[in-house]
């Protein structure tokens, strides 16, 4: 949070006070943040217009050019001094359970981070090796079929990126709006977020993501995603890095999705679990039955998305 005050116009909150030893007054661990004002987006976007919806989108996009900006040369998390330091994971104590590790080092390429994690979750058995080999191919594909420099986009760390537009529940999502009109008034939720490549900060936010079990925003959903694609590639002027880097991320892919959101996202599940999950995937993979979002299983890339910018 401090370094995005300092480096960024990102509304982001006041750090007022932190105390993260274990046997003080409370007990726990804790800080205290500025409190912003209006309510999160979550809160009041189902009734919002739809003019107003692309106005947050518009907001929303501005704050991920904004991420672009900041530059790192290793993948993990944020350190005091602004050094990057080891990514932190949630791991199980015992059923009910979990506490914070962290990796030995930071990471240098993406798929030594995404390694890391594979190991961290095998149980030895031959389906990881098969995901690991996914992996890596799917990487050297997507490093290939671009010029050298837009390669870092999907394999060397780049920016910071966080979790408030790619959260499993619309609540968590912590994007903090006053309406009529939109005004975004912060970002507050900076919890676990790290350093990576571009691709994992473009992103669609949650909102105008489709959902198999709620058909009714389809229509609209379509629209906002144009629009807030709009937003972010004509930011850049024709023909830049920036621009080709937007459009090369926003192709979404199914492997690297599936496996950031399972493997270095998910904790409390046992490695037989994911030898299963694991399964699943080199199924899918394999196959090429599986979507980069998992809300819709039917869902395509829209027609935006595949060149028209």
């Amino acid at each position: 949070m401090q370094h995005v005050k300092q480096h960024t116009w990102i509304p982001a909150p006041e750090l007022c006070y932190w105390d993260f030893s274990h046997d003080n007054a409370i007990g726990i661990q804790y800080m205290l943040i500025e409190k912003k004002p209006g309510r999160r987006l979550y809160h009041i976007w189902d009734d919002l217009s739809l003019e107003h919806k692309k106005i947050d989108m518009e907001r929303v996009a501005n704050v991920l050019i904004e991420l672009s900006r900041l530059k790192f040369n290793a993948v993990g998390n944020m350190m005091k001094g602004d050094a990057i330091g080891p990514p932190f994971y949630q791991v199980p104590i015992d059923e009910y359970r979990e506490e914070t590790a962290m990796s030995n080092k930071p990471f240098s390429r993406h798929f030594e981070y995404l390694q890391f994690f594979l190991e961290l979750r095998s149980d030895g058995s031959e389906v990881f090796a098969r995901v690991g080999d996914i992996l890596k191919s799917d990487l050297s594909s997507a490093a290939t079929s671009s010029s050298s420099p837009l390669s870092d986009s999907y394999t060397a760390a780049s920016t910071l990126r966080t979790s408030f537009l790619k959260s499993g529940h619309r609540a968590m999502t912590a994007i903090v709006f006053e309406s009529d009109p939109p005004r975004l008034s912060g970002i507050i939720d900076w919890v676990y977020a790290a350093t990576g490549p571009a691709y994992y900060l473009y992103e669609y936010p949650i909102f105008i993501q489709d959902i198999d079990h709620n058909k009714s925003p389809y229509a609209d959903n379509a629209i906002l995603r144009r629009h807030f694609l709009s937003k972010l590639i004509h930011s850049f002027r024709k023909g830049s890095k920036d621009r080709e880097e937007v459009r090369m991320c926003m192709k979404k892919s199914y492997i690297l999705n599936w496996f950031h959101d399972v493997f270095v996202q998910m904790s409390g599940l046992s490695k037989e679990e994911f030898a299963v999950l694991a399964g699943n995937f080199v199924n899918e993979a394999e196959e090429g039955t599986g979507a980069p979002y998992q809300g819709r299983p039917d869902y395509v890339p829209d027609e935006d998305v595949k060149g028209e910018y």
